[in-house]
């Protein structure tokens, strides 16, 4: 059996994600819900936590698993679909020690399509913070890929794992950087693991649903103080790491090349991205064309700036388009046409 893990504050697509995820689930499972100082709610089927205020997503996934009866936990955002047989494959490749997550595509907030483009391996920065890294296209990859990190929106853990791991360290923080904090953990203790794509899998994912507020504020880590502590923590241990991998992203510089990097005071870079979608419908309502601009803004300094809170609240009106995508319906089905 497993158990499903969600953590929400007042999110519309939280029912749907329930249902659906339940739907395409080959065996049993059981939701619990988190409710992290929003609006007290109540749902069938489901075990609810209401939080009276935010403590955030560290002590609810704790408290959460504490309850759970299930051997797996899928731990999952408030606004996601999983393809059929999700928790079957999954569990295939979890085992005992193993982490899972599947390959991530972005998601209309109205229909639930995909949209096109695969998000699937990750890798860590000098901050220890998440990027997708595109290593190879998904008709290349095997049916299980490591991964050197994952994000957190959606991912699965044997219960027995979780705790020998110490669950998530509530002194971290209350939000952000699941996928580094899990990954150190599962890949550099005294029993490894394995941090595993599993591509036959597909989780849809509404990005940008914390975007500026857009539907909750989290109370995120002060970039800072979560760099101190990773560094603390796993400092000797990440170039092993980084050697698995290599060559990774911003660890496999030389030298000269960092420093030089750092006396041009770029030695931290935030990108700030963000789309905006515009449709238009014939007289059945289905979409005949879509266009999608994407924009973004990268952020620059020598690290000892202002933490990623305070530069997107900055900075998000400086963002700059940087690309289009136009759709339209062609043999029954959009296609890209630019």
């Amino acid at each position: 059996m497993i158990s499903i893990l969600i953590a929400t504050i007042d999110d519309p697509y939280l029912v749907r994600t329930i249902e659906q995820i339940r739907g395409a689930a080959d065996g049993p499972s059981e939701f619990i819900v988190v409710n992290d100082g929003g609006k007290p709610i109540d749902l069938k089927d489901t075990i609810v936590i209401n939080h009276a205020e935010m403590l955030g997503r560290r002590v609810s996934f704790n408290e959460a698993t504490r309850l759970a009866i299930g051997d797996y936990l899928l731990i999952i955002d408030p606004h996601c679909s999983m393809t059929n047989h999700w928790d079957t494959w999954m569990m295939e490749s979890c085992k005992e020690s193993n982490l899972v997550f599947p390959v991530i595509r972005d998601m209309d907030p109205q229909t639930w399509q995909h949209r096109p483009g695969d998000y699937m391996h990750v890798s860590m920065n000098r901050e220890y913070t998440e990027k997708w890294w595109f290593r190879k296209k998904l008709k290349d990859c095997q049916l299980e890929e490591e991964s050197m990190c994952f994000t957190g929106c959606g991912w699965m853990i044997a219960k027995k794992r979780y705790w020998q791991l110490g669950g998530y360290d509530e002194s971290l923080g209350k939000y952000g950087w699941d996928g580094p904090e899990w990954s150190c953990k599962i890949w550099m203790n005294d029993d490894p693991g394995r941090v595993l794509l599993r591509t036959d899998v597909i989780c849809g994912h509404i990005f940008g649903t914390n975007e500026k507020g857009k539907l909750y504020r989290c109370e995120m880590i002060p970039k800072q103080k979560y760099v101190a502590y990773m560094q603390n923590k796993w400092a000797d241990k990440i170039p092993s790491l980084c050697e698995r991998f290599a060559p990774v992203p911003d660890w496999s510089e030389s030298a000269s090349e960092r420093n030089t990097r750092m006396s041009q005071g770029t030695e931290r870079e935030v990108k700030l991205e963000r789309q905006k979608e515009s449709v238009t419908r014939n007289d059945k309502g289905e979409i005949i064309r879509k266009v999608i601009v994407y924009y973004e803004y990268v952020f620059k300094d020598d690290g000892n700036g202002p933490d990623e809170k305070e530069i997107r609240e900055q900075h998000l009106n400086d963002l700059v388009e940087v690309r289009r995508e136009t759709w339209e319906l062609k043999d029954g089905e959009l296609q890209k046409v630019a």
